[in-house]
This record gives C-alpha cells, structure tokens and sequence, in this order.
C-alpha cells in the first residue's frame, strides 16, 4: 500500500482524529466506567491500526499482546465498580496504547530499560513540540489541495456549524410550544447545557491535539534506532558496595529464616510472633525496591565481571527472602487484623518483585535474556490479574469469615459500608445470614438513615450505596458489577 504523509493528505488524517475525539466524547462525557469505555477502546486500537496503515508501517510481531490487554483492561474495566482499579486500568492504557505505538513504529526487540523510558518520554514530551501541526496542516491542505469536490465538504461542514445556533433556537421553540415535546427535551437540555458543551469542547479539543500531535511526531521517526553501549562503568566502583550490602543481606536473611520461618531464635521481650510480624513489612519491600534499582544499575551500566555478577547473585538470592519476610509477615498482619486494599496491593506489588528479580537473576546468567520485553509482559500479565480480582469482594470475604472464626473483635463496619457493589454477593448474604430485613429496608428507607454502625445496622447504609451506585446503569454507562449488586439485592430481598 502506497505511504501516505500525513499534511498532503489531511482530509484523511485530520478527519480520522476527528472522528476519534468525537467517539472520545461521546463515550466518556460523564462516564468513567460504562460499557462506553470498551467501545472507546475499540475505537483507539481501530483509530491506530487505521492511522500506520495509511502511513505504511504495518503491525509487528507481537502486536497481538498489546491489543489483547488493552482489550482485556477495558472489559475489567466495564466488569468493576472499584474506582481505584478503574482509575489505574486507565493509566495502564495509556502507556500500554504509547508502547503499542512505539512497538509498530520501531523494533524495540534490542532496547534495554534506558532506551525503553526515555522513548516513552520523548513521545510523550516532543509530541507537545506539533501543536501546531494540526492548524498548520489544515490551512496549507486548504490552500494546496482543495479541489472542488473538496470544496464542496469544506462548505458542507462550514454549513453545519452555522446551521448549529439555528437549530438550538428552534428547539427551544418548539420545547416550549408543547409540553410533550418539551418533557422529552429535558434530558437533552441537561446535556446541551452551556456547561455541559463546553466541557465536551475541552474533552474533543484534548483529545483531537493529543492523538494528532502524536501521530505527526511518530511520522516524522525522530527517536534514534541506535542503541549505546551503557556498559561503561568501572566494576570495581561497584563491587565494595554490592559486597558490603551482601554481607548484610546474609546476616539478616538468616535471621528471617531462624526467627519469622523456624521460630528458632528468641524474641525481644514483650514481643509476641504476632506483633514481631505485624512490622517491618513496608520497611522490607522499601528495601527490595532499592535492590532492584541496584541490581540493574550495575548489570546495565558496568562492565562484566565475574565477581560483580556473584554477589549480585548473592543480593538477588538475600532479597529473595526479604521479599518472602514481608509476604510473611503481610500474611499474618492480615490474619489478626483483617485485610484492606492497600494490604492487597503490597502482596501484589511483593509479587511483582518476585517475578522481575527471577528475570533479573536470568540476565545476570543469560547476557542476551530479553529482560525489557519479559518485565513489560510479567508487569501486564501480573496487572491484568489484579484489575479482574475485584478487591472489594476478597476484602468483604476475608473479613466476614474473620469475623466468625476470630476472637479478636472487628470493629470497622464504617469500613465495610464504603465497600463497593463488588464486594454486594459476600456482605448481602452475610446480612441474611445476621437476620436483616432487606424488605423492610426497600419499603422503608427512611427508617434506616442516620444509623450507628455496628454488626446488626452496617448493612443498610450498604444497600444505600448500593441504590445510589446503580442509580443511572442504563445505556453507555451500564455497568456489570453494579448491574449484578443491584440484581443481588433484589434476588435476595
């Protein structure tokens, strides 16, 4: 297929993004997390595939990754009431869609992590560089490549934006001439409110820039293919550091196997195995993260040595144990004092550690190991887990089944009410299960406001919230997890 450039042919281009700011707006004015947001997903990956194409750069090896995952991010998405993974699913997006980009535009298969950052960032800052192109292409299009047949769009389109006022004065006319019509045109004056226009004008605005600016810089290829050699560094700079930390690591990591694995040494006084478990965790990932940063500094930016590559064997194998320490100790935490989503995403986050050190242990072996690729892939994968675990709902379980085999008193039902409708199928029939008059709440609302929280009155102010979170799930912003709360609620009252 012939190359297109993108100002000779901005009738195609210029149209293409305009089309894509539009269903941009369309699917999420006023809308996070409907079934819109998978549509608009379908709408970027067709708007890129539609966009290389006519610039001639055909989809790479390995493509099939990346459009899985976003796919898969914005069905979590549409499957999930959790704001946090919602809210985080669309960052991942994000840089999952600029690497999508880069992937087809580049062969990044002998990138290593300091090429791959900064290029992410060249995109995203250079990109800032075109934003003037879109203007520019347009007026040197209409002066240069205007034929008559496209004059006549020109003045189509010019015809429409005119016949615009026009069109909102009549219906306002009209609403008023008649009250059945009028009635239906409430809704439609919500959305076509001065506000309301001119937050989509932001929305279309934003999004048209930004995916015409970045399509104008990747045309122009300006990331260097070359990749340098970072393997510069002294390995004897590095060695005393990594040696004495090592020494360190032993020390401690026996320490963890006697004490937290074997319960072999003893514990200060006043200690107990519960409240010597219950600290040290954050503490202990802090230390696995500054490893890592460690281990890669010195595999990607010092020469090879054989006693260099040793003790970071050593370091990797040491924080290895930290990592199952802090796991150990999440664990037990939990056990006595119950689970909630930041103790979910420390256990994520240690596992994730375990995976990238078991890749990084592999390239210190395995010169040529595609670490890149298998990081961004494990941190997907692993990521993809989490967005379809619907935190919310283990919380509610663990929590609940806590509650029954525990001594230890829960006391948070303040808590348990801000859960979201993930979590409905656990916590309704829990209040079945405690007697409550799920009926009786639906027929008397009023009866239950402004109640204390405790074991026999939580679960009300819960089937609130899941009233009001479903209020609205209809069209492009339904919902399924707050469809099946609400479908739950009824089932069960």
């Amino acid at each position: 297929m012939e190359k297109l450039k993108i100002k000779e042919n901005f009738h195609v281009f210029g149209i293409a993004t305009i089309v894509y700011a539009l269903i941009y707006v369309i699917c999420m004015f006023d809308n996070g997390s409907g079934i819109a947001y998978l549509i608009f997903a379908i709408a970027t990956l067709a708007f890129i595939g539609f966009c290389m194409k006519k610039l001639g750069v055909p989809l790479r090896k390995g493509s099939a990754f990346y459009i899985i995952t976003i796919m898969m991010l914005a069905i979590s998405t549409f499957c999930t009431d959790d704001t946090r993974i919602i809210f985080l699913n669309k960052i991942a997006v994000f840089f999952l869609v600029i690497t999508f980009v880069l992937h087809t535009a580049y062969d990044m298969d002998e990138w290593n992590l300091e090429k791959y950052i900064l290029s992410v960032i060249t995109v995203l800052c250079l990109s800032i560089g075109e934003i003037i192109r879109p203007f520019s292409d347009a007026i040197w299009y209409l002066k240069n490549k205007m034929d008559k047949r496209s004059n006549k769009i020109f003045y189509a389109l010019a015809g429409t934006f005119i016949a615009l006022p026009l069109f909102m004065l009549i219906f306002a006319l009209l609403s008023s001439a008649d009250a059945i019509f009028g009635e239906m045109s409430k809704k439609m004056y919500y959305l076509f409110s001065f506000e309301n226009i001119f937050l989509m004008g932001i929305m279309f605005t934003f999004m048209f820039m930004m995916s015409y600016c970045i399509l104008a810089f990747m045309e122009k290829r300006n990331i260097s293919k070359e990749v340098k050699d970072t393997k510069t560094g002294e390995p004897f700079l590095a060695i005393p550091v990594v040696f004495l930390l090592s020494v360190m690591y032993i020390v401690f990591s026996g320490i963890q196997i006697a004490s937290l694995f074997f319960r072999k040494m003893q514990l200060p006084e006043s200690y107990t195995y519960a409240s010597y478990a219950r600290e040290g965790f954050f503490q202990l990932l802090l230390v696995s993260v500054i490893n890592l940063v460690i281990v890669l500094v010195c595999l990607y930016r010092f020469k090879e040595n054989k006693l260099l590559k040793g003790l970071l064997i050593i370091m990797s194998l040491c924080t290895f144990i930290m990592i199952a320490s802090s796991a150990m100790r999440m664990i037990l935490y939990i056990q006595y004092y119950y689970l909630t989503v930041l103790r979910i995403f420390v256990l994520w986050s240690l596992l994730v550690l375990t995976f990238i050190f078991t890749g990084v242990l592999i390239s210190i072996i395995k010169a040529d190991f595609p670490m890149i690729r298998y990081s961004v892939i494990v941190i997907t994968c692993l990521y993809v887990g989490l967005s379809f675990s619907h935190p919310d709902y283990w919380i509610a379980k663990v929590n609940i089944e806590g509650m029954k085999e525990r001594t230890n008193t829960f006391y948070d039902y303040y808590f348990l009410t801000k859960l979201n409708t993930d979590a409905a199928p656990v916590l309704i029939d829990y209040m079945i299960e405690e007697g409550y008059c799920i009926e009786e709440f639906y027929e008397n609302e009023d009866k239950y406001s402004n109640i204390a929280y405790n074991k026999n009155t939580f679960g009300y102010e819960y089937l609130r919230r899941i009233e009001d979170r479903a209020y609205g799930n209809v069209g492009r912003r339904f919902n399924l997890s707050r469809y099946i709360g609400q479908k739950y609620y009824y089932l069960k009252k």
